[in-house]
């Protein structure tokens, strides 16, 4: 089974070409360069070393995309069974451990942001067939990995883990303040990773730590944060921001806590509590860049360029390691 939050249910690619005018390398499998060639030319391509990737114009355009009609070519004329895998899978986030497989969404993609000002609540429901219908689901496999870490030197089971997840993303989904919502998080996972085996089940352990909706403060300065995710992309005020749209901001936090591959590539539930902050404090200082403006178009545009770093730029292994250090600091 494949599950998806339910505010990205009803994705559908609307066409609006971001993805094709970022000026980001496309590798082309060889395999899809080898069809394409056949029946293109292979004019369109551009060959680096062994890497062939999608050839762009002098602005940055990918030289598929139909601009009067915004559709790719390659979708338009062969379908997405030709399309290189990073232009089939985007948006999507996925990941497959033992569970079964789980899709989030990069709201750099203008249609998906809009999907965070729906109202409603969130919760972890069956992936539709927009979502998974696009071929062999890409992204990080995990399904022979251990299970995610409750603290460096405990493992956590997966039923147990997939309760904090689904409490994490409940609290941050309906949050009115979603930096209070967070500290709630930070507390209840603080709780948590004090359990030790032989007590009561890890399980029983996270839902009573929730319960008691008690918050914790970060003792990360959010600045500090936001300069450790540029650092992982080899490339503050804003605060008051977050206040503004506390639902879309709080489910924007609930799908980066979906599908999170810091939960694998980290060292705890900690890292990934601090994952979080810094994805709050990358978009609050995203949101500082829009000069105080607060409506849902500046909003939708801080939350892409807040996605594009984490998601995109940022290499998560090294992004994890980094947060790794800060989360077990004596």
């Amino acid at each position: 089974m494949t599950w998806c939050l339910s505010i990205h249910a009803d994705y559908r690619c609307r066409h609006a070409g971001a993805c094709c005018r970022t000026p980001w390398e496309v590798p082309v499998e060889a395999d899809v360069y080898r069809r394409l060639r056949d029946v293109d030319g292979g004019g369109r391509f551009v060959a680096t070393g062994n890497m062939v990737h999608v050839g762009r114009d002098a602005d940055g355009v990918c030289l598929f995309l139909d601009r009067a009609a915004h559709r790719c070519a390659i979708h338009r004329d062969h379908g997405p069974g030709l399309l290189p895998v990073a232009c089939r899978m985007f948006p999507r986030v996925f990941l497959h451990d033992a569970r079964g497989g789980f899709i989030s969404l990069s709201h750099y993609c203008p249609t998906a942001a809009a999907l965070l000002f729906e109202d409603g609540p969130v919760a972890i429901v069956p992936a539709s067939s927009t979502l998974v219908d696009v071929g062999e689901l890409d992204g990080l496999d995990a399904r022979q990995a251990w299970p995610p870490l409750l603290r460096p030197d405990v493992l956590m089971d997966l039923d147990a883990y997939g309760r904090w997840e689904q409490l994490v993303i409940g609290l941050l989904g309906s949050a009115a303040d979603p930096r209070r919502a967070l500290d709630q998080v930070d507390a209840a996972t603080q709780r948590i990773t004090q359990w030790s085996p032989g007590e009561t089940p890890l399980v029983d352990a996270v839902i009573r730590a929730f319960a008691q909706g008690d918050e914790a403060a970060s003792t990360v300065d959010d600045d500090a944060l936001v300069r450790l995710v540029r650092r992982a992309a080899s490339d503050p005020s804003g605060r008051k921001a977050l206040t503004h749209m506390p639902g879309a901001i709080g489910r924007w936090l609930a799908a980066r806590a979906f599908a999170c591959w810091i939960a694998y590539q980290g060292r705890g539930l900690r890292t990934i509590v601090l994952y979080l902050r810094a994805c709050l404090a990358v978009l609050a200082a995203e949101l500082a860049q829009n000069g105080g403006r607060v409506d849902r178009a500046s909003a939708i545009e801080a939350i892409r360029r807040a996605d594009l770093l984490l998601l995109h730029q940022a290499d998560s292994a090294a992004l994890a390691a980094s947060l790794d250090r800060l989360a077990n600091q004596p």
